[in-house]
């Protein structure tokens, strides 16, 4: 396949179905049975929205809510001007991945070359940023954004108190038992659905760039973890959590019509309906989609 088309490998050479790219060659070549349609149903930009509602940054919140476009929003604020999906498909493309890729602390330099990665096989042409283009608009995301640099400042706070054996305690929005989303206790973050996040043997070690926090990923792997990347695990967790609650809620109902869960891409879900069920089969996936969990009640799902 050509560069965009491939797709990375896990275990003994098995294909990783989480990668199937809309518009791939591979993805393409799955073909619905006859008599039978393929239903898909994406929560659109659900790690960006889980960001905002998870930190608390209420104006961003906000405009998911409203339904805006986030992604022109952002855009029109770096370029100071009025950018719109139609007119300006660079600018919000540049918008569009900031919004996407900056909420977990990304600094300048692997923003620029995001953009100039995702915009060739996105757009089909490079846009290649400066360094001051890049830093500019990184700053303008921590700006308008405050509360989730913030988080990753918090987080990275309480990598100390993960390495603590006596470690109690819970952090995230209120939910209506009046305890945070996620219950950190000693090298674990609890979730809302009781598994947990695990940070084995979590410690510091010195670096050349300074005392650095690290834990044993599988039996001989160290990852390094810092407030951002604490995030960024909370928040897939999460949005996890969320898609596949629906996927769970759908069982039932779909399996009277003879219609199965077919696959799941990220934050996508894919069923196989007869033909007669297509419409019946949509409208209960985006309903169900968009069901807030009990424990973000106003967490602002969408779906696309």
């Amino acid at each position: 396949f050509p560069s965009h088309d491939r797709h990375r490998l896990s275990g003994d050479w098995g294909l990783n179905l989480q990668n199937l790219p809309r518009g791939g060659a591979l993805r393409k070549a799955l073909k619905a049975p006859p008599g039978h349609k393929v239903v898909t149903c994406d929560s659109s930009q659900i790690e960006a929205r889980m960001v905002a509602w998870f930190c608390e940054q209420d104006n961003l919140v906000e405009q998911f809510a409203k339904g805006e476009d986030v992604y022109s929003s952002f855009a029109s604020a770096v370029f100071g001007r009025p950018i719109n999906k139609k007119e300006h498909p660079d600018e919000r493309f540049i918008g569009k991945t900031a919004v996407l890729g900056l909420g977990y602390g990304m600094g300048w330099a692997k923003f620029q070359k995001t953009v100039q990665v995702q915009s060739k096989n996105q757009l089909g042409k490079e846009i290649v940023l400066s360094e001051v283009e890049a830093r500019k608009i990184v700053n303008t995301y921590r700006d308008l954004y405050p509360n989730i640099p913030l988080m990753w400042n918090t987080l990275n706070g309480k990598l100390d108190a993960l390495a603590d054996r006596r470690t109690s305690e819970f952090l995230g929005p209120v939910t209506d038992t009046a305890a945070g989303v996620i219950y950190l206790t000693h090298e674990k973050i609890t979730l809302p659905s009781q598994l947990s996040l695990h940070y084995h043997n979590l410690r510091q070690k010195v670096t050349p760039n300074g005392n650095e926090w690290v834990y044993d990923f599988g039996r001989t792997k160290e990852k390094k973890l810092f407030g951002g990347k604490v995030l960024e695990n909370i928040i897939q967790a999460l949005a996890r959590i969320v898609v596949m609650n629906a996927a769970l809620r759908l069982r039932k109902p779909l399996s009277v019509i003879g219609t199965g869960l077919a696959g799941q891409v990220h934050d996508e879900l894919i069923y196989v309906t007869p033909d007669e069920h297509v419409e019946f089969v949509l409208q209960l996936v985006l309903r169900e989609m968009c069901v807030r969990p009990r424990w973000g009640l106003s967490l602002p799902l969408g779906v696309s």
